[in-house]
């Protein structure tokens, strides 16, 4: 037998390890592990073996789970990354899967359910599904939101009106929200929105000050950062700043090569090294004409 190398050691540790913390926790103090367990209706279905070493279920409702220990699915990170890449379509398969596991515990804590849904919700503003959005936004309306998610909620609503080409109240709405939360991964994607609405509507110093304060503000947001920058560059090179915005483009590039933004960013990068050069020989040009034109002085 071949011995596990290292690498496949360490696979398997991880799986095993998250394997162990998928877990539900009862208002008794039960701890039920997820490879026992599988939903029913609306009760999870216990799979469990008595003294006589037979099989048995014992049939727990949802409400008594009162804590979820799993680790964030893939899914839903995969959803993540879609929605910041402008990609509402992959967002959206990814993270329906993610809302129907978890749909029997909304609330409970350690669910994702939550954040899966308003991924979805995200996703159907961008592709402009009004009906679909409106069935799952009512839905939201019917459990107890935390702060956060409720901006997160109206920042959805302002989505879809930016999709539509309705500007002015999206703006309007995000700036509302703005100080209902001081959760930083909502506020760094608010800011990001808020940047993408002022783009829309040629206002480049107020996308250029959006932008920024996430990379100002909300650093530790790494997922939002390469959307701000590519952001902050392009409205840099609509106000004429190109220097700032080639550097700017340059550091994107290297921070985050692998980002969907990078790819962007390279591309720009490469016409706006061209427009600086052009520029570069075009000053120099007017420079030596004026140069000649003025009379000498003994």
């Amino acid at each position: 037998m071949k011995p596990i190398s290292l690498c496949c050691a360490a696979a398997l540790l991880t799986m095993t390890s998250q394997s162990m913390a998928q877990k539900y926790f009862t208002n008794k103090g039960q701890e039920i592990p997820d490879s026992q367990a599988s939903m029913q209706g609306t009760n999870l279905a216990w799979r469990q073996k008595d003294l006589l070493g037979k099989d048995k279920v014992i049939n727990i409702p949802s409400t008594d789970i009162i804590r979820l220990d799993f680790p964030m699915p893939t899914d839903l990170q995969s959803a993540e990354i879609a929605l910041n890449r402008g990609d509402a379509e992959a967002a959206l398969a990814k993270a329906i899967p993610v809302s129907k596991q978890f749909e029997a515990f909304k609330t409970t804590p350690g669910s994702y359910y939550l954040s899966a849904t308003l991924i979805q919700l995200e996703s159907l503003a961008l592709l402009k599904k009004t009906d679909e959005f409106e069935k799952l936004r009512a839905s939201l309306k019917t459990i107890s939101l935390s702060p956060a998610d409720s901006v997160r909620l109206a920042a959805a609503d302002a989505l879809l009106d930016f999709a539509k080409g309705i500007v002015g109240p999206a703006e309007t709405t995000i700036m509302a929200n703005l100080a209902k939360t001081d959760d930083a991964s909502v506020l760094a994607r608010l800011h990001n929105f808020l940047g993408d609405i002022r783009t829309k509507v040629s206002n480049y110093k107020g996308a250029l000050e959006a932008y920024l304060s996430v990379t100002v503000l909300y650093g530790s947001q790494g997922d939002q950062l390469p959307r701000a920058e590519l952001g902050a560059a392009l409205a840099l090179i609509k106000m004429d700043y190109l220097e700032d915005a080639r550097n700017m483009l340059i550091g994107l590039s290297e921070r985050y090569p692998t980002s969907p933004q990078a790819t962007v960013a390279k591309k720009q990068l490469d016409d706006l090294l061209k427009i600086i050069g052009d520029v570069r020989v075009q000053k120099a040009e007017t420079e030596e004409a004026e140069a000649k034109a003025t009379p000498e002085t003994k």
